[in-house]
């Protein structure tokens, strides 16, 4: 009869755990499950490891390796949540370009986001939960982070910088 080692079997589940941690945490404000998995299931694994080598004299090569393998996700997650930012600041920045050149045409901020030539399905599609707003004639143009769905970019059009408000 063929059995598996047990080495075997606790990288397998270290692979898919790993693998579902990753598919879950790379969505799109899906970042602080890689949180709750490195604080809730990567620490205490790490402890555990350091435990079963020193102790039980377990191979270090198995527990490099399983190591490894959550290394590897949680920096395919990072990755994944670092280029979509990116790609949603480069969005966020065209938006702040059109806004500022309907103002120095016109004298005052778009009323509206569409006057500027963007709808906001567009404006939802390229950035999310986000919006744009006049209001006492300042202009708002709000996009929640990519990473964790609590905090936002806020543009300052007085200091033309973006703000990170945590929630």
């Amino acid at each position: 009869m063929f059995t598996i080692s047990q080495s075997v079997l606790t990288i397998r589940k270290d692979i898919i755990v790993s693998v579902l941690v990753l598919l879950l945490s790379s969505q799109l404000y899906g970042g602080y499950v890689a949180a709750f998995a490195g604080t809730f299931y990567l620490v205490p694994r790490i402890v555990h490891s350091l435990y079963c080598v020193i102790r039980k004299r377990v191979s270090i090569g198995v527990e490099l390796f399983r190591f490894s393998v959550w290394v590897i996700a949680l920096s395919l997650c990072f990755s994944i949540h670092q280029y979509r930012g990116w790609k949603m600041r480069i969005y966020a920045d065209e938006v702040v370009m059109r806004i500022m050149d309907y103002k120095t045409l016109n004298g005052e901020y778009p009323s509206s986001i569409e006057t500027v030539g963007i709808t906001i399905q567009q404006l939802q599609d390229n950035l999310g939960t986000s919006y744009y707003s006049l209001h006492d004639e300042k202009a708002t143009l709000v996009y929640v982070v990519p990473y964790i769905g609590f905090d936002t970019y806020h543009y300052d059009f007085e200091k033309n910088v973006w703000v990170y408000f945590y929630s």
